[in-house]
This record gives structure tokens, sequence and C-alpha cells, in this order.
């Protein structure tokens, strides 16, 4: 039954969305069920920072040792500088034109971060990572998406149709 339904019946596909998928040719519920992802991000096990991670896409769990400084490089572009530590030592992470995300940040809470770890056997940095607050442990698929409709859409589309069968 749900191989044939529409995806208009799920929330959150109108009309236009319901487009983008039948790009990907994806149009209907169970086509969009056997629509795989390409790979998956795993925040359930965080390894330490200066564990044999360097130059690898990996999950940290650490504690905010900084505030957020604020680097203007250039008329639109906004660069955002903390420290963050574990047992193993302190990282630094940059993020760009992501103010909203940066005035989320508190001094001395934990996090999760998702990135890739960059730097020298003394020195550890992330650039751009995924934050999330400690309590998200779960492993999240990765689809392949288009500029329109991202992995996240695609996650969410997902959970609805499982919800709904």
């Amino acid at each position: 039954m749900a191989s044939k339904t529409s995806l208009r019946n799920l929330k959150g596909v109108g009309e236009k969305r319901a487009q983008l998928f039948q790009k990907l040719g994806v149009d209907s519920v169970g086509a969009l069920l056997r629509y795989y992802p390409r790979a998956y991000e795993d925040w359930s096990h965080p390894c330490e920072i200066f564990s044999d991670n360097l130059e690898r896409v990996c999950c940290i769990r650490a504690k905010l040792l900084s505030e957020v400084q604020t680097h203007v490089v250039r008329r639109g572009m906004t660069l955002y500088r903390f420290t963050a530590a574990d047992a193993s030592g302190p990282v630094t992470i940059t993020l760009f034109n992501n103010r909203y995300l940066a005035a989320r940040l508190h001094v001395g809470a934990e996090y999760l971060f998702y990135g890739k770890m960059t730097g020298n056997l003394l020195h550890r940095q992330m650039a751009s990572p995924e934050i999330r607050a400690v309590g998200f442990a779960e492993i999240r698929p990765i689809y392949h998406a288009t500029q329109q409709l991202s992995s996240r859409i695609i996650e969410a589309t997902v959970r609805e149709a499982l919800f709904h069968l």
C-alpha cells in the first residue's frame, strides 16, 4: 500500500517539494523508503580530541572554555572562534558566518562537535563542525541531495513516512 502512496500525503511535502523529490527519482512513499543513504554520521561514540583522529571526520564531546570571539575578515565574512576541551586537551573551533549558532553557545556547557579534525600533534582544530547538545547520540543518515532539497529535509521526510507506517 505504501509503495504507491503519494509523497503529498506526508506532512511537510507540498507540490513544490514533491517536484524536488521527483527530480531525485522519488515519486512515492515506497520510492522514498528505498532511497538509501550514501553515508552515515555516528554521533553515538564521541572520541577524545587528542586520539587517533587527525585528518578524519569524528564526533567529540567537549566543554566550552572561552567566550566566542567575533572576527570580521571582510564584508560578508565573519568568523566565530572559541576553545573547547575534554580530558585529553583543547581544540580551537571556527564557525563561518553563523551568528545564530555562535550566540547559542555558553561557556562551561558541554557540546558534541562533528567535523573534520585538523592540526598537528600539539594543537587541534575544527572548522565549521555541526554542533549538538550533549544527549544527542544517534547515527544520522546522509542522503544524496540537491541545493533545494537537503539531506536533513530528506531525513525528516523519511522519518515522517516511517511514523505513518
